[in-house]
């Protein structure tokens, strides 16, 4: 038997016929009918330019063999290699299996029988079809494309400027011994660009991501043009008191809002008191139930649902690792919010009777069919007195309770309007606030648009070499979230901040 070598195409990732015999050939490797592989094989392209200086080009290969018992400790053990000689996968295969073996029965019980409906689970099963995959990017993770004129661009409107450009290729396998089999090929990438004045006293931030590299470099210009602007406009900013204020959110900031609200889906959160959409004991005690599952919970005239066909984004129909269980697990389309109304939660399959789905990273929020949208430039004319809020920094959360109050700062460009216009930049705030709550106070709607978010926060606190990045968090581009710029009222900027 021959080793394994990876591909060398554009994008360089496994395609469905080698990873399925890699990971038929790996399967082969155990005896117990009780265990799945999962190989996770993603190739990055990443391009930065600071300030000028020369661009740093970095191309990033990474491969995780992992293997998963039904049975006994039930733990993954993931193996991150570059090596796939026949000797080297006969190791990862010993390995795994000391450090998750499948638990004997109970001596009074009968052996389990794998075959059994009881691994219904596992069994073969049908996926939604998905088209994720673009030649383009896949290309451009092989050679990737310069971003030096946008970096210049910045220089000669006389600010600082960072731009950073990334192109993945990912392709992923669950495959069970009892049929289970998912699979996954996809592409994504992003641009953002943040400018800075030599005085480092503004700042201005923009970005966008699309899985088709072609249409993502399409908007170099605009994007470019738009953190510029942003920077220029934030000179000289001035103190604004803090309280509750009309806020013009825009899509950014929306964004990491409803990352924030994600996890408030968790069923398993809701059963136990940890999310907004929970049910008080009192309430409880008189009906029965402990959700809000049929009630409004946001404003009337807004929707989220998660689609993995959505033509601005989608995602694999199937659990990933790092997510809820198991990996590979097909789930469905799902409506959360229809017309304000709490439709689903996310559950897996230690709730039976619930329909199987993880929790929204992925989520496109927009209005209902009918109500009317605006633009930005209509929300800041329909307002007397506010704040314009590009994005936040980090936002942290204050409480236990998933989707609860969270706080941080605004950033990249925050501007006081008065009378229908922007009036002049401001200092930034700190804020205080719920995501469930800002939803409830929403105004005007915008148009929704697949959102930019950057670097995540797993890939600096995280040491790779130690403890592997997979799943959902190792995606950079991060899975796409598409929202729509908001205006909300009484929204809370409770102090000032000292940041640009």
């Amino acid at each position: 038997m021959k080793g394994f070598t990876a591909p060398t195409r554009p994008g360089r990732v496994l395609d469905n016929a080698e990873a399925m015999a890699l990971g038929q050939r790996l399967l082969n490797l155990v005896e117990d009918k009780s265990y799945g592989v999962f190989i996770e094989h993603t190739s990055r392209a990443v391009t930065s330019v600071v300030h000028g200086h020369t661009p740093v080009r970095t191309i990033g290969d990474e491969f995780t063999i992992g293997f998963r018992t039904t049975f006994g400790s039930g733990f993954p053990v993931s193996i991150t290699t570059n090596e796939l000689s026949v000797d080297a996968l006969e190791r990862i295969a010993k390995r795994a299996v000391a450090l998750a073996p499948p638990a004997p029965p109970p001596q009074d019980a009968e052996v389990p029988d794998t075959d059994a409906k009881e691994l219904f689970t596992f069994n073969k099963r049908e996926f939604i079809p998905v088209s994720l995959w673009h030649d383009a990017t896949a290309e451009a993770v092989e050679s990737p494309p310069g971003v030096d004129d946008m970096a210049d661009t910045v220089e000669r409107a006389r600010l600082h400027g960072a731009v950073t450009a990334v192109q993945s290729a990912r392709s992923m396998l669950y495959l069970y011994k009892a049929g289970l089999t998912a699979w996954s090929h996809e592409t994504d990438s992003e641009l953002t660009v943040t400018a800075r004045n030599q005085e480092d006293q503004s700042s201005g931030w923009a970005g966008i991501a699309h899985r088709d590299w072609s249409k993502a470099s399409l908007a170099r210009e605009a994007v470019t043009q738009r953190a510029t602007e942003w920077a220029k406009r934030a000179v000289k900013p001035s103190a604004v008191e803090p309280g509750r204020r009309t806020a013009i959110l825009g899509p950014t900031a929306v964004a990491q809002l409803m990352c924030a609200l994600a996890n408030a889906f968790d069923g398993g959160g809701v059963k136990y008191g940890m999310s907004p959409f929970s049910l008080r004991p009192g309430r409880f005690v008189e009906t029965g139930r402990w959700n809000l599952i049929g009630e409004r919970v946001f404003d009337a005239r807004l929707r989220f649902s998660s689609d993995p066909t959505d033509p601005d984004g989608g995602f694999p129909p199937f659990f990933e690792q790092e997510g809820m269980y198991p990996p590979g697990l097909p789930y469905p389309a799902m409506t959360w919010i229809d017309g304000g109304v709490l439709k689903q939660l996310a559950f897996d399959t230690l709730f039976p009777g619930h329909p199987w789905s993880e929790r929204p990273y992925s989520v496109r929020i927009e209005a209902m069919p009918g109500v009317p949208t605006s633009t930005i430039d209509e929300m800041i004319a329909a307002c007397d007195d506010g704040i314009y809020v590009n994005r936040f920094g980090t936002l942290s959360p204050t409480t236990y309770q998933n989707g609860g109050p969270h706080t941080g700062v605004t950033r990249d460009g925050c501007f006081f309007i008065k009378n229908g216009k922007i009036d002049r930049p401001v200092k930034n705030f700190r804020i205080l606030e719920g995501p469930a709550g800002v939803m409830n106070r929403v105004q005007m709607i915008g148009v929704p648009t697949r959102v930019a978010l950057g670097q995540p926060e797993t890939f600096s606190t995280r040491r790779i070499e130690e403890i592997p990045v997979k799943g959902r968090w190792g995606r950079w581009p991060q899975l796409p979230v598409i929202v729509p710029p908001l205006m909300v009222k009484d929204f809370n900027f409770v102090a000032l901040a000292d940041n640009v």
